[in-house]
Formats: C-alpha cells, sequence, structure tokens
C-alpha cells in the first residue's frame, strides 16, 4: 500500500510512531524506505513528553503495563494526529486489530 500512496504522491502523509523502543533497525528501515520510496512527507509522531514524564518516568512501564504504555506510547499520539484528517489506511494486521 505504501508503494501505491508513493506512485500516487510521494507527498502524502505517512504517520510513524515514534514510541521511542524501537530497535535501531526499525529506524533505519523507515528510513531506507523513505528514500526508496521517494516518501516526502513522513511524520514522526512522539508520546506527549509531559506524560510519559508522569505515567512511565523509568520508561519501563511496557513490563508491568502493555496496554497502558501502548495507551501512552501509540494510542494517544495517533488518535492526535488522525484528527487533522478524513481518512487514514492502516499497515496493521488483521490480527492487531
Amino acid at each position: 500500500l505504501l508503494h501505491l500512496a508513493a506512485q500516487v504522491d510521494p507527498a502524502t502523509p505517512v504517520l510513524f510512531l515514534e514510541t521511542g523502543k524501537h530497535f535501531a533497525e526499525t529506524l533505519a528501515y523507515r528510513d531506507e524506505l523513505s528514500a526508496r520510496l521517494g516518501l516526502t512527507n513522513v511524520i514522526s509522531l512522539e508520546p506527549d513528553a509531559a506524560e510519559l514524564a508522569a505515567r512511565d518516568e523509568s520508561g519501563l512501564r511496557w513490563s508491568y503495563d502493555p496496554d497502558g504504555c501502548c495507551e501512552i506510547r501509540k494510542v494517544r499520539p495517533l488518535a492526535r494526529a488522525l484528527a487533522g484528517f478524513d481518512g487514514s489506511i492502516t499497515g496493521r494486521k488483521a490480527f492487531q486489530a
């Protein structure tokens, strides 16, 4: 899907959830894919710094509250970003929804 979107308009906004927990290889893959497809509008969505400081000060929330960690690092940043769009296409797999 991303390849098709890039062919239609490489400036199509592509939202990347920057959780702060990605492996370096994941970030390198994002950068390589963006360059290879010619994407010019990859937007990194980051969790709110104040909320992270208050609710995940150790950075280990994933180990004792995975759902809470995802809420802070993925769900809320994506919801804020998607509020500015009329529609979206996701790369999530069926079992993740």
